[in-house]
Parts: C-alpha cells; structure tokens; sequence
C-alpha cells in the first residue's frame, strides 16, 4: 500500500467519523508527499473547522463533499485534481 491509498483510508476514517480531527493530525503529521504539498495545506481548513460544521449543516455538507471529492481523485490518482479541493468553497 502507498503513502497515497493510506491516506485515502484515513480521510475516509474521519469522513466516517471513524476518528476525530485530532487523531488524523497525529497520523498525518509525519507525513510529506511531494506531490500532495496542497493536499496537506488545504486539509488543514476542514481540520480548523470542526466547530463550525457543528453548528452549520451547510456548511458541514459542502465540506464533508469536498472531502468525499479529495477522497475519489487521490483513489483514481488524479493530483491535480485533489490538490485542488480547498475545503473553503463548492469546487
């Protein structure tokens, strides 16, 4: 397995809420793909907002369908595609 279909499973893991925010931290922060270095970026403001998709659900479903988003294009290996996802705005 690469580095690329490990972190697949755990953004699916949080996305299931299988984890918390803070756990996949710890699992991704000696992590360091070159390619990815907007992946990682960008994570971090679905990571941030925790609080905020708790207490909007629109803001909580563009986010969580964004990371569905990010999730598919790292499976079908599209990087350009997922270093695009944000997290701040429908892609």
């Amino acid at each position: 397995m690469n580095g690329i279909e490990e972190l697949s499973i755990l953004l699916e893991e949080l996305l299931e809420q299988k984890v918390s925010c803070k756990q996949f931290s710890s699992s991704i922060n000696n992590c360091s793909f070159e390619k990815l270095s907007n992946v990682f970026a960008n994570l971090h403001h679905y990571l941030d907002d925790e609080d905020i998709r708790l207490k909007d659900e629109e803001y909580k479903a563009m986010q969580d369908n964004e990371l569905i988003k990010l999730i598919t294009h790292l499976k079908n290996n599209n990087i350009e595609a997922a270093n695009g996802i944000t997290f701040l705005h429908k892609s």
